[in-house]
């Protein structure tokens, strides 16, 4: 058995951790950057269907740069035998934020309200935020917006936009550059949120971050003041919505992040590559031997 590991950069905390664990456990470890690679599928090249029977494959490049040659790469080598963690069919499903939101909604799983449209901004699409928002009883009449690329990592592509009229020049200057790969969310104050850490239907770890610092990006490279928890310090409702996610899209590992807002519960989002610095700094858990040790 031979354990390959997809990502850009080998130095990034998670690919490391997990190269050291398998070096431990006796498992030679192969890099591939899958923006530095080929596939050779030409018929002359003599590929047999099994030539990565019982290869262990963890995928950890997420998908920001719109480009899903990394997801052929997988698939190739998924289908020549080798186990593929998360499988690159539910990568591709779930890396894009609107795709997220639209299986969220349609499984009827709590998640923070989207919209989202193509070409030009219509009244009725500012009617309809604008009706919603108000739903919403904010304070003072608030009206404030995360605009979020359909695609991003640690926060980048996430966008804090106050006002509709604000909200109004923002999507007409996209619309205007041809570029309108976003969804448009309420900005949600939040008191309390979660990143919970699900291996094997387990889970390995919560991060509750802290989010007194007026902050609206709470990622774990952000956010400093977080803390360790157990799942029994979790309220039965969080944890059985974080389930409610992970059992529905029916994975190897994912994070999920949710948020208590206003005594509500809502799926923030899910991540199936999800970095795992700050847990296991936190709680000592040695995660990177858990995932390989669970995914042999």
């Amino acid at each position: 058995m031979n354990f390959f590991i997809l990502c850009e950069n080998l130095q990034l905390y998670s690919a490391k951790r997990l190269v050291e664990e398998a070096s431990k456990l006796g498992i030679d470890t192969t890099f591939i950057n899958p923006y530095r690679y080929h596939l050779n599928l030409l018929p002359t090249s003599g590929m047999r269907k099994d030539t990565h029977c019982g290869d262990l494959v963890f995928h950890r490049t997420t998908g920001i740069r719109f480009d899903d040659f990394d997801l052929a790469i997988s698939f190739d080598m998924e289908q020549r035998g080798a186990k593929v963690v998360n499988s690159p069919s539910k990568l591709l499903k779930f890396r894009d934020k609107q795709l997220q939101t639209v299986f969220l909604h349609n499984q009827q799983i709590k998640h923070i309200p989207s919209f989202s449209f193509r070409g030009p901004p219509q009244n009725e699409h500012y009617e309809q935020i604008n009706e919603y928002m108000k739903s919403l009883s904010l304070p003072n009449g608030r009206q404030s917006f995360v605009v979020k690329t359909i695609r991003g990592n640690q926060g980048i592509g996430v966008n804090l936009i106050n006002g509709l009229e604000s909200l109004k020049s923002l999507l007409e200057t996209f619309h205007a550059l041809r570029d309108q790969q976003f969804i448009i969310q309420p900005y949600l104050r939040s008191p309390e949120e979660y990143r919970l850490l699900i291996v094997k239907g387990e889970i390995m770890g919560i991060v509750k971050k802290d989010t007194s610092d007026d902050t609206f990006r709470n990622n774990a490279k952000r956010n400093t003041n977080a803390k360790y928890l157990s799942s029994s310090s979790l309220s039965k409702e969080i944890v059985d919505l974080a389930f409610k996610v992970y059992n529905s899209i029916d994975c190897f590992y994912a994070g999920i992040d949710i948020l208590v807002s206003d005594g509500k519960l809502f799926v923030l989002e899910l991540n199936m590559v999800p970095g795992f610095m700050q847990l296991e700094e936190l709680s000592g858990i040695n995660i990177a031997k858990e995932l390989l040790v669970r995914g042999l």
